[in-house]
């Protein structure tokens, strides 16, 4: 009898082991499937590639959770990984909708058309919503375009719109000032602020060229043109050109271009401003990239001689993707020469920090926020006032969008600026406010 319970109870142990051993993985954790989705519902895409990567080990071969880790990879921009996840979940269930969508759209994000147009033509077969249907067609028509694109394309818009600008002159507010020699001195009044109603009218075209699939040559050009319903205010003409050349070397995005920017202020030529820019990129950590931009160019004045420099600029910059849109932290750093010893007074070194936030709200409005600071002193004294000039420059911005239609955009945009000094004549507050639209070619 004490042999038997013995025996028995060695039977039952090793059994107890057995099962144990077996069902312990099933026992200690759930697929992370589920989480790992919430977690992308909740723009916590990093943490999501993170929670999938680290239990690949254990659940990879499951199609709830290649599917998941699928979707995690390619909202942090790893879409080699989410195409074999993708097709691993395919392999089981051919018919995954979910899959098929998600294999289509990551080989259009790789720009691998030709693979994504055959994923996208198999799903058009299956049975699925009029909305999913409606995308499907959208994106057939866009690889379509953008086959038709790789021997080069043009992009083209015309912009125009109204507004007011509280200071269209960059003018003082005082009515007198204190110079040195002179006393008190009234000013011009095209030196003070004159607020004013403005209309613009703006066009651009670019044409891209592309390389292959890494490398593209581009050139462009613009044409901006404000007016003022004051006859003080000045009116300006901006033009813009630029060619360059982008291309993607291992694991950095780099940009080279040549610039030139003139400006003609109430129809007479005021500036000729060009130059030449570097920039690289790289992604740093899943979906944070880290650049820097560094410019070398030429202010030539027409007539204000004294005013010419050279200046070179460094821009570091820091961007992440932020709830539905992403946002960038810039540092400047910038040291300016000017084209004669006896003009230092024209130059200065600087430095400043610039914040931006761009945001989808739903599939027709967008916006733009931004906030810029510059501070810096001149290299000598200013020649009115004796004294070394100490300025600080503010700019906020926000900007709204609306698509109307495919061609047609709806804008609006709100502007401050200030400008403060320790010499008056150089301080100003300005506000502009403007609504206008955009059609697409």
């Amino acid at each position: 009898m004490i042999n038997t319970f013995y025996n028995n109870k060695k039977s039952c142990r090793f059994l107890f082991l057995l099962l144990f051993t077996f069902c312990l993985p099933a026992l200690a954790s759930f697929s992370p499937s589920e989480k790992i989705l919430n977690l992308l519902k909740n723009q916590k895409n990093t943490q999501a590639f993170q929670l999938a990567n680290a239990s690949v080990i254990d659940f990879e071969g499951e199609p709830q959770f290649d599917l998941a880790f699928a979707l995690a990879a390619r909202a942090v921009g790893k879409y080699h990984q989410a195409v074999f996840a993708f097709e691993r979940v395919l392999l089981v269930h051919s018919n995954s909708i979910d899959a098929r969508l998600g294999l289509a759209i990551t080989y259009y994000q790789l720009k691998n058309y030709k693979a994504a147009n055959t994923e996208f033509l198999l799903l058009s077969k299956y049975n699925i919503s009029t909305k999913l249907s409606a995308m499907v067609t959208r994106y057939l028509e866009a690889i379509t375009k953008r086959t038709l694109e790789a021997d080069g394309y043009w992009r083209s818009w015309l912009r125009a719109g109204l507004g007011t600008d509280s200071n269209a002159n960059n003018g003082s507010s005082d009515e007198f000032i204190t110079i040195p020699q002179l006393g008190q001195v009234r000013l011009f009044q095209q030196s003070k602020e004159v607020n004013s109603a403005s209309y613009n009218i703006q066009a651009q075209t670019a044409f891209i060229k592309p390389i292959n699939q890494l490398s593209t040559w581009y050139a462009s050009a613009s044409l901006l043109h404000v007016g003022f319903s004051d006859e003080l205010a000045l009116s300006k003409t901006f033009a813009s050109f630029f060619t360059g050349y982008q291309a993607h070397i291992k694991s950095y995005d780099v940009n080279i271009s040549l610039f030139y920017r003139p400006l003609w202020l109430d129809g007479e030529d005021f500036l000729d401003y060009y130059g030449a820019k570097f920039g690289i990129t790289r992604t740093v950590w899943h979906d944070i990239k880290l650049g820097a931009d560094y410019s070398l160019s030429v202010e030539d004045y027409s007539k204000e001689t004294y005013l010419n420099k050279q200046q070179s600029l460094l821009e570091t910059w820091l961007e992440q993707p932020f709830y539905k849109g992403s946002h960038r932290f810039t540092l400047r750093l910038a040291k300016e020469e000017a084209s004669q010893s006896t003009d230092d007074f024209s130059a200065r070194d600087f430095w400043g920090l610039g914040y931006s936030l761009k945001q989808t709200i739903n599939t027709a409005w967008d916006y733009q926020a931004s906030i810029d600071y510059l501070t810096g002193k001149h290299n000598a004294a200013d020649k009115i006032f004796n004294r070394v000039r100490d300025d600080t420059f503010i700019r906020a911005e926000l900007d709204f969008g609306f698509q109307y239609t495919a061609q047609w955009r709806l804008l609006a945009k709100i502007s401050y600026l200030n400008n403060s000094s320790n010499l008056p004549l150089y301080e100003f507050n300005r506000y502009k406010f403007w609504l206008g639209a955009q059609y697409d070619f």
